[in-house]
């Protein structure tokens, strides 16, 4: 069985996504006329995969 989750922003609001041990993925929704949504997959059940996702924080679309 494999797990997708997939996060979603709307507006000028952006939000991490860390997968276990690597740099934080940021998910924006700044610049899109809906919502931004982007999958990270694939995850298979029972592989220990931990996801930690957030907090949102404003985007004033300047790059850190």
């Amino acid at each position: 069985m494999t797990t997708r989750i997939t996060v979603s922003v709307n507006g000028n609001y952006k939000i991490p996504v860390k997968q276990g041990a690597s740099d934080p993925v940021w998910v924006s929704g700044r610049g899109h006329a809906g919502p931004n949504a982007v999958d990270f997959f694939p995850h298979y059940h029972g592989d220990g995969t931990v996801f930690v996702i957030g907090p949102e924080e404003p985007d004033d679309g300047v790059v850190t």
